[in-house]
C-alpha cells in the first residue's frame, strides 16, 4: 500500500510539472553591441525566422516576444526571447521611441518583425 501511495504521489508531481512547462522561443539578437548577453544569429532579423538552433523553453514563462529597434543607434537589431506577466492576448504590440515590440504565446510563434504593429 505505502508503495501503491508513493508511485502515485510521485505520477501527480510529474503530471504537475510537465504540464506548466513554460511557451517555447526563439531566443536569439542580431548585433551583440545592443544585446550582448544573448545568442548572437546575424539571421535573427529575417522576417521570417525559424532557427532551431535558438528555440529555447522556459519553465512558467507566459510570451514570447520579439523587439525590433529603430532608433538611429540600434536600427536593424532585433531581439527575440521568452517573458513572463502582463501581456495577456496574442498580437500585443508596444510601440516606442526606439522601435517595437510584439508579443504572442504559442511555441515558436515569435518568427515576425511585428510589421502588423505598425499599420
Amino acid at each position: 500500500m505505502k508503495l501503491l501511495l508513493t508511485a502515485v504521489a510521485l505520477a501527480a508531481l510529474i503530471h504537475q510539472c510537465t504540464s506548466q512547462r513554460g511557451v517555447k522561443c526563439y531566443r536569439c539578437c542580431n548585433d551583440l553591441s545592443t544585446c550582448p548577453n544573448e545568442p548572437l544569429d546575424p539571421d535573427c532579423g529575417n522576417p521570417h525566422y525559424s532557427n532551431p538552433d535558438y528555440l529555447y523553453s522556459r519553465f512558467n514563462w507566459d510570451y514570447c516576444v520579439t523587439q525590433v529597434f529603430t532608433d538611429g543607434y540600434n536600427e536593424g537589431t532585433v531581439y527575440r526571447d521568452s517573458n513572463v506577466g502582463f501581456r495577456n492576448t496574442d498580437d500585443d504590440c508596444n510601440v516606442w521611441d526606439g522601435g517595437v515590440s510584439c508579443y504572442c504565446h504559442e511555441d515558436a510563434c515569435n518568427t515576425n518583425l511585428c510589421e502588423h504593429c505598425l499599420t
